[in-house]
């Protein structure tokens, strides 16, 4: 409210737009009625674009209204899930389900991951090192939502140097078997270099060492990604069978582990598919 204030009486100070954009983040972070997560965040992504209008040279003002739209877009799918499953909340016993505000619904409407993408690349020309917009542009990428026509865009943009002490730290993390945080930091090197294989198949491993469905599906399309990259990459073949194995998909595993042999006779891929075989074995019995 205070910043709102501020705003109301100098509207032309973007610093004001951007910290109400904050403030409506961390409002929808913490608000857990569906209706109300959007309002928030439909809310700091209309003070993002007043802070990026104020003031287009400034990066952090595309970082802004590329968190609030991404939150935005997250906290549509969650209200729509719900208004689908008709979870009421219990204040609401038989009222209507609530709706975002119908002023904000335009923002809600145009609100998309190619924008959210433009945002991040916008950004990035003024202040090519800012890492929080490459780890956003990252997650873009890893959900799917950034095409192959941008990958020549994205090799200008790549830091290997940069991503070097990433990796060192999601090693040192994945050796103390603190998988979820190897995966952070795997993550963040790709943001300063999607185009390395080794770091897609290091969070593959990550992801499978959490063994969860979900975390195996994301094991899985990392190991693919890093084949896509490096085809002949034996451990990637590797990474791709275990995601396979943790996910049931045991025949496909076996083909994975083969697949590696084929490519290279690493001892890792052997033995795995040794063990695929015993376990087929076993299924079939």
């Amino acid at each position: 409210a205070a910043y709102e204030e501020a705003e109301a009486h100098d509207p032309t100070d973007h610093l004001f737009a951007s910290n109400v954009c904050a403030c409506q983040l961390e409002l929808c972070k913490l608000e857990w009625e569906p209706a109300k997560k959007v309002e928030h965040a439909a809310l700091a992504l209309v003070a993002a674009a007043r802070c990026v209008g104020l003031n287009p040279s400034w990066a952090k003002g595309f970082l802004r209204k590329a968190s609030a739209e991404a939150e935005l877009l997250a906290a549509v799918e969650t209200f729509e899930k719900r208004k689908a499953e008709r979870k009421e909340p219990l204040d609401y016993d038989d009222k209507p389900w609530p709706e975002p505000p119908a002023a904000l619904m335009p923002s809600v409407q145009a609100a998309s991951h190619a924008s959210v993408e433009a945002s991040c690349r916008a950004g990035l020309v003024l202040e090519r090192g800012n890492a929080a917009l490459r780890l956003r542009l990252q997650l873009l990428r890893d959900a799917g939502h950034v095409g192959a026509e941008k990958e020549e865009e994205d090799r200008t943009l790549a830091d290997a140097d940069a991503a070097a002490p990433l990796k060192a730290e999601g090693n040192a993390a994945f050796s103390a078997k603190r998988y979820a945080d190897a995966a952070e930091k795997y993550t963040a090197a790709l943001s300063q270099n999607p185009f390395d294989h080794i770091f897609y198949s290091n969070r593959s491993a990550c992801y499978a060492g959490l063994e969860e469905a979900e975390q195996c599906a994301s094991a899985l399309r990392d190991s693919e990604t890093c084949l896509r990259l490096m085809p002949s990459f034996a451990k990637g073949h590797s990474r791709r069978s275990v995601a396979l194995y943790g996910l049931g998909r045991y025949v496909e595993a076996e083909a994975a582990a083969q697949a590696g042999l084929l490519s290279h006779n690493d001892e890792r891929v052997s033995a795995l598919s040794e063990r695929l075989e015993r376990d087929a074995a076993q299924h079939q019995a």
